[in-house]
């Protein structure tokens, strides 16, 4: 189960992930050619490191709670990338919508964060 977990945890972590660096780091529908290497790379990395981490938690549990906590600050960091420039318009002179990506990243860091708390947390004086 942990594997299973480490493979879907793992596959939304490099989505999520990879997202966030394509907004960082690639302007435009398509980056320029010293760049455009970048997505593919941080989602491998990202997807094999969500997989390591999760096979070696004690438990599916505990692998989901911290692949729950690691997929909300991704998100948190999306929505951070996300926050509007003051001064910077789009291409046809209208500002950019990206406060509300921003608004809708942070409400789904802030889901993830609480489902990864209360998920694989080990309660005191629970029967085995």
């Amino acid at each position: 189960m942990k594997a299973l977990a480490g493979i879907l945890g793992g596959f939304l972590i490099a989505l999520v992930g990879s997202l966030g660096a394509g907004v960082l780091y690639g302007p435009g529908p398509v980056p320029p050619p010293d760049r455009a290497w970048w997505g593919p790379v941080i989602f491998i990395v990202l997807f094999i490191t969500a997989v390591v981490i999760a096979t070696g938690a004690p438990s599916a549990s505990t692998a989901w709670r911290r692949l729950l906590i690691i997929l909300a600050v991704l998100w948190f960091f999306t929505a951070a990338c996300l926050l509007p420039v003051p001064g910077l318009s789009g291409p046809d002179g209208r500002p950019e919508p990206t406060g509300t990506y921003a608004l809708i990243s942070a409400m789904l860091g802030a889901i993830f964060l609480a489902i990864g708390f209360l998920i694989g947390r080990q309660r005191k004086g629970a029967n085995p």
